[in-house]
């Protein structure tokens, strides 16, 4: 997944394989709940 709200262009703050998330997500203030929860659910896994 991509924030592209900066001027500088996108960046990457996720990286998902066959729904896990790969590595560590940098996600935005901004993020809704629903996907930054998501994620530390799936690092648990």
């Amino acid at each position: 997944m991509y924030d592209n709200s900066s001027k500088t262009g996108p960046r990457l703050v996720a990286l998902f394989t066959d729904g896990y998330l790969v590595g560590e997500a940098t996600w935005p203030a901004w993020t809704p709940a629903e996907l930054t929860s998501r994620t530390s659910r799936s690092e648990q896994l």
